[in-house]
């Protein structure tokens, strides 16, 4: 473990450990909550846009009723090319 830069320090993480370290007052501050409301019902509101957006930008194939590996353009064009060739 590293030394602390000073002395002054040390006594200081000491104190606050044994909870001997007077924090200084401090007065209440008024909030806002309108404001603060507002604040945090936009960013709920950018999060849910970034969310649509992220869900619609997916593709998802959805011939579900189909079963097994689909075929690919790839495939046919080479059973194509190899029909032609025999």
């Amino acid at each position: 473990m590293t030394k602390h830069p000073n002395q002054q320090f040390r006594k200081l993480v000491v104190d606050v450990r044994n909870k001997n370290f007077k924090y200084p007052k401090q007065e209440n501050r008024k909030t806002h909550w309108q404001n603060y409301n507002l604040s945090k019902i936009n960013d709920i509101k950018s999060i849910l846009v970034f969310i649509r957006k992220s869900v619609d930008s997916i593709f998802i194939n959805e011939d579900f009723d189909k079963v097994g590996r689909p075929l690919l353009i790839q495939d046919i064009w080479l059973k194509q090319f190899c029909f032609v060739r025999q």
